[in-house]
């Protein structure tokens, strides 16, 4: 008899978990504390941010945040975001999730939808014609779940101003622009609904993807001690594990 052959299985897919919010929420350290959680649980992962979270991004990154003279029209702004996402989700996202490994991101298609869709004054129609193309920007990719960090834009670029960063050039649009933007996340995270409470864990809305899959979503008060909402980050994230 033919010696018997052992079939390797293959790794279970990896979950994409997306942190999502204007500048100055805590995106960054919270992502840097989940990705620390999940590999002290036991849990393959990497992290990674956008824009810029590949070579060719990097020199995208560059381009948007420092623009060579003036602003980019907002279109013009949005496909250069889209060609980011593109070479990123190609590159380094699909690539660590199909290795089985949970994705960690600093941004991701929702703040398109944000920035320039709510923030950049695109009409109903463009922001529904927007999120056709970022499906085809991320061929079809959703998260498994965005934690969306809130705070009032004031109180948020008061942090940015105080860590002494140099300023980019969506920081230098000021606090009104900003706070139409987190509105803008507000309104995405419920669906187009009205209202959910300010409590400490603000609420929670899943929205169907394409393949029928949802992306869930959890609001959470940025305003707090940054241990107290890495609690709450984990509490959405376990059972996802």
């Amino acid at each position: 008899m033919p010696p018997q052959t052992q079939t390797r299985r293959r790794p279970r897919r990896g979950r994409l978990i997306v942190f999502e919010g204007i500048d100055g929420t805590g995106k960054t350290t919270q992502a840097k504390f989940l990705e620390r959680d999940l590999r002290r649980a036991g849990h393959p992962c990497i992290r990674s941010h956008e824009p810029g979270g590949t070579k060719r991004g990097a020199v995208l990154r560059d381009l948007l945040l420092h623009p060579p003279r003036g602003r980019w029209r907002t279109k013009s702004e949005t496909f250069l975001f889209l060609a980011d996402r593109h070479e990123h989700v190609q590159s380094v996202i699909l690539p660590a999730l199909e290795r089985g490994q949970h994705v960690v991101l600093d941004r991701f298609t929702h703040s398109t939808l944000a920035f320039q869709g709510y923030g950049g004054d695109l009409t109903l129609r463009e922001r529904g014609e927007l999120s056709l193309i970022l499906k085809f920007a991320t061929d079809g990719l959703v998260p498994d779940l965005v934690i969306l960090l809130d705070m009032p834009a004031r109180d948020a670029l008061a942090r940015v101003r105080r860590r002494g960063d140099a300023r980019t050039d969506f920081e230098k649009r000021g606090a009104p622009r900003n706070e139409k933007i987190r509105r803008g996340f507000l309104s995405i995270a419920r669906g187009q609904k009205k209202g959910q409470g300010r409590g400490q864990n603000r609420g929670q809305n899943s929205r169907q993807s394409g393949s029928g899959e949802k992306t869930r979503f959890v609001v959470l008060d940025a305003d707090q001690d940054e241990k107290v909402i890495r609690a709450r980050v984990w509490e959405a994230v376990a059972p996802l594990l």
